[in-house]
């Protein structure tokens, strides 16, 4: 079988979670024989060395000719069998991926993200915005219940169109938990996209780690990702940190990533006066969470974050807000993990506090986290439930 990835950003693995997730499906449909090609709207990456699979539109545009004629003498050359638009969220990438049907090649829409996630924690998630604009008076209304429905009723209305074009479109909308499910119902009905739905999570990314990991590991916590305000909150890490930072003499704070905030959060880091928390720019971040003992994510919200699989897979305990519906398929509290209240920063630090004060109980979450890879996230398993999509959806295009 044939299979195509498009999406707007080129396959750089550690660029972005869909970038890895897309390089890491890729290797293990290839292994299994199939054909894999990757296309994407022209890279601006220069100096980078791109995958085998990587192929790019003439243009950096989707609403373009060039690239619809393109991509059509594309399908065909190569015989794809099945395209997977990673961009299902986007309107763009997914009126574009849509072109396939005009000679027959079905469609699976992914959507890698929480899809009313941020209506619902608007407060946490723009509020920044919202303060360097000059309307920080206004925030306090946004909290009340009124103002969440309304907002929430807005949201939907600005995107229904999409949700409900995507649900006609595509043979297969793929969400990357049960748990988002609710929020997909609330822009369309079930009756729009009959036996179209289903959920398939991210496959980590490393390789199988055993036990003998946790031996190696350092009085660390660890951030990894995108560095800005909005969606990734880690000024409230920051603002976490401070409050242990004197308590616990023997930990640091590390920070692996780059972003748009880059700059204001090490400023932040100064203003409190940190000491201990070192920002380590953009780096492959695997050996991080080899040696950290604790992975700390602060987010809004968020699809499937690879990087909570990838900490649990290399013994690093994840501790997260539970402020999407994914975070309860990673992280069971208390067994493989913790999670905290959503944006109850009070309450992350005492966690945190008695995570870094007890080796026993580190040791034990550590362990139950590394021990559901193997059954849930490996990319072998994952890799099997889409190979029954794509066999289901080609079968059902012949029938057509």
């Amino acid at each position: 079988m044939n299979i195509l990835f498009l999406y707007e950003g080129a396959i750089l693995p550690e660029r972005g979670g869909v970038q890895r997730v897309t390089s890491v499906l890729a290797d293990e449909f290839a292994r299994r024989e199939n054909g894999v090609f990757y296309l994407s709207l022209p890279a601006k990456a220069s100096g980078v060395a791109f995958s085998d699979y990587q192929f790019f539109l003439p243009e950096n545009d989707f609403g373009s000719k060039k690239n619809k004629a393109f991509f059509l003498d594309f399908l065909k050359d190569k015989r794809i069998d099945v395209v997977i638009n990673q961009g299902g969220l986007g309107v763009a990438c997914s009126s574009f991926a849509h072109h396939a049907q005009e000679i027959g090649v079905p469609v699976v829409s992914v959507l890698h993200n929480g899809i009313l996630d941020i209506p619902r924690n608007y407060y946490a998630a723009r509020g920044e915005q919202w303060k360097k604009a000059g309307l920080g008076w206004i925030l306090p209304l946004l909290r009340t219940s009124a103002a969440k429905k309304i907002l929430m009723r807005l949201y939907i209305r600005k995107y229904k169109a999409h949700f409900r074009n995507l649900a006609r479109s595509s043979q297969r909308i793929v969400l990357l938990s049960e748990g988002f499910k609710k929020d997909l119902e609330a822009y369309c009905p079930p009756r729009a996209f009959p036996g179209k739905v289903c959920a398939i999570p991210n496959p980590v990314s490393f390789p199988e780690a055993d036990a003998t990991i946790l031996g190696g590991k350092k009085k660390e916590l660890l951030y990894v990702g995108r560095l800005e305000r909005g969606q990734k909150r880690v000024d409230l890490l920051l603002k976490i940190w401070e409050s242990l930072e004197k308590r616990f003499p023997e930990w640091a704070l590390r920070i692996v990533g780059d972003g748009p905030d880059a700059e204001s959060l090490r400023a932040l880091a100064g203003t409190l006066g940190l000491k201990r928390v070192s920002f380590e720019g953009f780096q492959a971040p695997r050996s991080y969470y080899e040696r950290a003992a604790i992975f700390c994510m602060t987010s809004t919200f968020e699809g499937f974050p690879m990087v909570l699989v990838e900490a649990a897979s290399l013994g690093c305990v994840p501790v997260a807000f539970d402020s999407f519906a994914a975070v309860n398929d990673i992280i069971a509290d208390d067994e493989s993990g913790s999670l905290v209240p959503a944006f109850d920063c009070e309450k992350y630090a005492k966690t945190l506090a008695r995570l870094m004060s007890d080796d026993a109980l580190r040791e034990r979450l550590a362990k139950n986290a590394l021990a559901q890879i193997p059954e849930k996230f490996s990319p072998e398993k994952i890799a099997a439930r889409w190979g029954m999509l794509f066999r289901d959806v080609v079968s059902e295009k012949r029938k057509v």
